[in-house]
């Protein structure tokens, strides 16, 4: 997460999406990394959306917002836009 965070600052979003990507991949699969989920799904889209691809950004915002559906229903961050 950190070179991804680094990625970002140094304004390479595609780079960037890459190492979030990466991270992601591994969250999914480690419950001891879960946590961190939403935050990635927030860098991984604002990556997307910055790289130019919408697709990708749109997915992952569905992904978080299905996320805080979730896990907290009815919850200040589920009815705040991505």
């Amino acid at each position: 997460m950190k070179k991804g965070q680094a990625a970002f600052a140094a304004n390479e979003p595609a780079r960037a999406l890459a190492y979030f990507e990466d991270a992601l991949t591994v969250a999914k699969e480690t419950d001891s990394l879960k946590t961190h989920l939403p935050n990635l799904y927030r860098f991984s889209r604002e990556c997307a959306y910055r790289a130019g691809d919408m697709r990708k950004a749109s997915e992952y915002a569905s992904a978080l917002v299905d996320l805080i559906a979730k896990k907290e229903p009815d919850s200040k961050d589920h009815a705040r836009p991505c």
